[in-house]
């Protein structure tokens, strides 16, 4: 009986800690190395998704100004909610907490920026 312990206790396997440290050592090589690319896509992300609805928001000013009957350019951020009405149901927020929406709605474009766009007379501030 003792023999089948000794052969068993002989035939056991395992990894020293020295190869443990160095698995562990290459894994955190990997994520320091990962981490950064990572956190890049995400700002790229944030990024494409503010361009993105920038477009959002010109279109469905566009689109509203076409559709009206009454083709006045609005005056303030109510006047251009009323343009854009179903279209576009909620004026979208920027990713960045910085910046903010603006529309001009002489030419229809928009800008998400921290600072207004100049000239300021000509541009609505769309998240007061």
């Amino acid at each position: 009986m003792f023999k089948f312990f000794k052969k068993v206790k002989k035939n056991k396997k395992g990894y020293t800690l020295t190869e443990l440290i160095v698995v562990v050592a290459i894994l955190a090589i990997l994520a320091a190395v990962a981490t950064p690319m990572v956190l890049n896509q995400i700002s790229k992300a944030k990024t494409s998704a503010d361009a993105a609805n920038e477009k959002a928001i010109e279109n469905a000013y566009l689109v509203g100004m076409a559709d009206a009957s009454d083709t006045t350019v609005p005056a303030d951020l109510t006047g251009v909610k009323k343009k854009i009405g179903s279209a576009l149901t909620t004026i979208p927020k920027p990713h960045d907490g910085k910046k903010k929406f603006y529309l001009n709605p002489t030419t229809g474009e928009a800008t998400a920026t921290t600072a207004t766009p100049s000239p300021v007379s000509s541009w609505i501030e769309l998240n007061p």
